[in-house]
Formats: C-alpha cells, sequence, structure tokens
C-alpha cells in the first residue's frame, strides 16, 4: 500500500474542520481571559489568599512541633 486510501484525504480534512469549530469556543475565551490581565491578577490574589488561608494552620502545627 503506497498511499492512504483516496477517501483518507477527505476524513483528515473533515476531521480537522470539527476540531477547530469544537475548540473555538474555548479559544476564544482563552484569548478573552489573556487580554483581561485585570481578571487573571484578581484571580491570582484571590488564589494566593486562599492558599495561605488553608496553609497557615497547618504550618503553625508544624512550628509547634519543631518548636519553632
Amino acid at each position: 500500500m503506497m498511499g492512504a486510501p483516496s477517501g483518507f484525504s477527505a476524513f483528515k480534512q473533515s476531521l480537522a474542520d470539527v476540531a477547530v469549530a469544537h475548540l473555538a469556543p474555548i479559544t476564544a475565551e482563552i484569548r478573552r481571559l489573556l487580554a483581561d490581565t485585570a481578571y487573571i491578577d484578581a484571580v491570582l490574589k484571590q488564589s494566593a489568599e486562599r492558599a495561605h488561608a488553608i496553609a497557615q494552620p497547618v504550618m503553625q502545627e508544624v512550628k509547634d512541633i519543631i518548636g519553632f
């Protein structure tokens, strides 16, 4: 078998078209989010605050155990 069957070419193009159409909303949302740096900064700040709130009691317990 030297090459792909002729129908495979059409299938690949159709598959690519479906994939692009399916992923287009995700791509648009990623572009929108990346353009909104204030939103990204706010999410990062909020996430850091949540992480700190979760880690603080654990770190305090560790410090109490090691006598720090």
